[in-house]
């Protein structure tokens, strides 16, 4: 079936084959990989198309966690498999022609936002008779459902809720790229999952990834020194992550300035002019894009080739899916992870938590070539 859909294209893991079949026997399933693959996709792709080939008239969501889900979400449907997205800046025109499809039942997967999935008017749709009923429920980012996770958000909370109210009439299946044993345990306790039905991998990072750590009092000056070396002259979708906005824009003047053509990408932006940047970005016309966490879904959109991070991620979690979107395409070619991490963070952010994030961070990375001295430098 999977070379039949995928036309042969696609094949399940031993560690798929186990989570496919855990939702296909209806228990609730929680699949934790680190970094993360496109090919996990099937993982919900099988098991839905599965259950719309027994049950023509149902309806598989998908909960994706950062920005709104796009057309790339829908590529890799497998033939036959009818999808749509729905997201809160979706156009009324837009959302009644797919409220009518939906009704007809020729969508049978939706990508959604959580905040769509728990708005009163989404809550509503569902609940008309015409509707298909939801059979199948994918939460991907499910660490955000932690109260204590980095990257909790308030509407994965209330997802919880939803989801607990329909734990009799649908398949579930919880999808994080953080395998930390407490984060896996939390998952699991909060949607009801049991062991059984984890498969959780170990922490691996792919083959063609680079990753290292800089200590640089002059930050500028290195990144400019990192982007010149001859080794990153063949790379040019490059990502650096700044912390705050003006961050973001005076790093991409300033690379600008040095011939080294670069955008920025950050909230403070319109809808418009986002995405003529990251149109900019995809066709290579810059060679490097400096963002805030509002672009963490970069790398799997633009097939992102090298990652930069300017400022410390605040936690373990960030820093693991920040990693994990360099790569995914297997290209041999390395990525450079570049680590700067003297005076990470101005006087006002430098708290024990994030001296305890960043701690925790180096000194549970042993795959990095780390000359620090963590101690020396939150002493």
């Amino acid at each position: 079936m999977v070379r039949t859909l995928w036309q042969g294209e696609r094949k399940l893991s031993d560690e798929q084959t186990a989570v496919v079949k855990s939702i296909l026997r209806g228990e609730r399933t929680l699949f934790a990989a680190s970094p993360p693959a496109r090919e996990d996709d099937i993982c919900y792709q099988l098991p839905a198309y599965i259950c719309a080939s027994l049950v023509p008239r149902s309806l598989t969501l998908v909960v994706v966690p950062n920005g709104p889900p796009t057309c790339t979400h829908l590529d890799a449907l497998p033939t036959g498999m009818n999808g749509a997205c729905l997201h809160r800046t979706i156009q009324a025109k837009e959302y009644a022609l797919l409220v009518k499809r939906l009704i007809a039942g020729s969508v049978k997967m939706l990508f959604i936002t959580a905040d769509r999935v728990v708005s009163p008017s989404f809550q509503s749709l569902l609940g008309d008779l015409r509707m298909p009923p939801v059979r199948f429920v994918c939460i991907q980012g499910a660490h955000a459902i932690l109260p204590q996770s980095s990257a909790f958000r308030a509407s994965y909370a209330r997802l919880l809720a939803y989801i607990k109210t329909r734990q009799q009439s649908c398949r579930l299946l919880a999808m994080t790229n953080v395998v930390m044993d407490a984060t896996v345990a939390g998952i699991a306790s909060s949607l009801e999952i049991g062991l059984d039905s984890i498969s959780a991998g170990t922490l691996k990072f792919r083959r063609n990834v680079c990753l290292s750590v800089d200590e640089a009092e002059d930050k500028d000056a290195a990144l400019l020194a990192f982007l010149r070396r001859s080794d990153m002259a063949y790379i040019n979708a490059i990502l650096v992550y700044a912390m705050r906005q003006a961050d973001v824009n005076r790093i991409a003047g300033h690379l600008n300035t040095n011939d080294i053509s670069a955008v920025t990408y950050h909230a403070g932006m319109s809808p418009e002019e986002l995405e003529r940047v990251e149109y900019k970005f995809a066709c290579g016309k810059a060679r490097v894009m400096v963002a805030t966490a509002a672009m963490q879904r970069a790398g799997q959109q633009h097939g992102l080739r090298g990652l930069i991070h300017y400022h410390m991620p605040e936690s373990v979690e960030r820093y693991l899916f920040d990693i994990g979107t360099i790569g995914a395409d297997g290209r041999p070619e390395p990525v450079a992870v570049q680590r700067f991490v003297e005076h990470l963070f101005p006087a006002d952010l430098a708290d024990d938590r994030c001296k305890t994030a960043t701690r925790s961070l180096l000194l549970n990375m042993p795959e990095l070539e780390m000359t620090l001295d963590v101690d020396r430098l939150y002493s």
